[in-house]
């Protein structure tokens, strides 16, 4: 998943800028899917500059390690689920 959280780019409504700033958070479920978002989102972006004469710089952060889900414990956190909403208001 691709979020695109903010995009400055000047306060002027009836000129185009020079220069913007857009700041995206990418969510894969492992490390290979990232690199690919990655490559196609830089991909983008520079043929994007491109077309209009203009060029794209990419700079990425690697704040968070990607969410991996361990398979033999999926039916364990389902019961745990289902244990917590049994004692809940929710359940009903």
């Amino acid at each position: 998943m691709v979020t695109v959280g903010s995009i400055q780019a000047g306060h002027a409504p009836n000129i185009i800028n020079d220069h913007v700033l857009m700041k995206l958070t990418v969510r894969t479920l492992n490390e290979q899917v990232r690199e690919t978002v990655l490559q196609r989102i830089h991909d983008i972006a520079v043929a994007q500059a491109e077309s209009f004469n203009a060029t794209a710089t990419l700079t990425t952060s690697t704040a968070a390690r990607c969410c991996v889900t361990i398979l033999r414990r999926t039916p364990w956190c389902g019961r745990w689920r289902q244990r917590c909403l049994a004692q809940s208001r929710w359940a009903r």
